[in-house]
This record gives C-alpha cells, sequence and structure tokens, in this order.
C-alpha cells in the first residue's frame, strides 16, 4: 500500500500503518520528507510500530530521517533546502549519520565533512545497507565498509 504522509495527521497514520509489518521509505528531497514526517506525526507513529516489531526499511532520504540530525544531506549537495528547514533534527532512531550513494570521487569532501560533525557516520554505496536488529548493527550487501 502506498502511503503519502503529507497533509495526514498522526491519527490518520496510525489507523492506515497500524496493521502493516514492514513501513518502507522511500528517497527524495531529505528537508521535504522531514517535514512532512514533522507536521504529520509520523515520526510519533513510527516510534510506537518499532516497539511493536514493525520493520522500518529506509531509502536513500527513507535512511537520512533516521539519524540524529539530516545534516548530512547538505554534504554532497544533492538535496537542496526547498522548504526552509531551520531544525535539521532527524527522528534519532539511530545513533550515527548515514552518507549514502557513495562513490570514490566523493572521498575527500565526505573526510572533509565527518571531521566537523560530532557524530559517527556510517558511508553506504547504493548496493550497501545496514541492518539493525536489537543492539546488533550489521553492514549488508555487497562490498566493505567504507572508511575514510
Amino acid at each position: 500500500m502506498y502511503v503519502d504522509i503529507e497533509g495526514k495527521s498522526e491519527n490518520e497514520l496510525r489507523e492506515i500503518l497500524n496493521d502493516r509489518d514492514v513501513i518502507y521509505v522511500q528517497g527524495g528531497n531529505t528537508f521535504y520528507l522531514l517535514k512532512c514526517v514533522r507536521e504529520s506525526g509520523f515520526d510519533k507513529v513510527v516510534r510506537k510500530l518499532l516497539k511493536q516489531g514493525t520493520i522500518y526499511i529506509g531509502v536513500s532520504a527513507g535512511s537520512y530521517i533516521c539519524c540524529p540530525t539530516i545534516e548530512m544531506a547538505n554534504w554532497k549537495r544533492q538535496d537542496k533546502n526547498i522548504v526552509g528547514l531551520i531544525d535539521l533534527t532527524g527522528m534519532n532512531l539511530v545513533p550515527f549519520l548515514m552518507s549514502v550513494h557513495y562513490k570514490p570521487k566523493y572521498k575527500d569532501l565526505l573526510k572533509a565533512k565527518i571531521a566537523n560533525t560530532k557524530y559517527f557516520v556510517k558511508i553506504l554505496t547504493d548496493e550497501q545497507a545496514i541492518l539493525i536488529r536489537g543492539n546488533e548493527v550489521r553492514l549488508v550487501g555487497k562490498g566493505e565498509e567504507i572508511k575514510l
């Protein structure tokens, strides 16, 4: 079932998502997505569902919003802050930042950006994901963990 969270209320989302086993959040503009997450109460609904065993799958921006902040959405200039978001605080579902869509051409840029953040950063190619089960955090997919 496809659900657009824009314009939905927390109660509407709770009703729509309550019996789902998996919530899959697509990519797109991270700033716009986070704005809709906050306005709709999606973050509160997701927190409750995760405690009940629902699986969350985030792709690109859907991953970024899980972090303590979405500051990394600015790093490679992939996303533009088209909604004027000032508070970049994410849903804080994981204690680290992610930089996705990694390519070697980003190495120096990411090194500089990582040096200026207070968070640990996990870097992922398009063929990798992070699986979190309880306290276990594991890289899955093709290739080794990228360390800069």
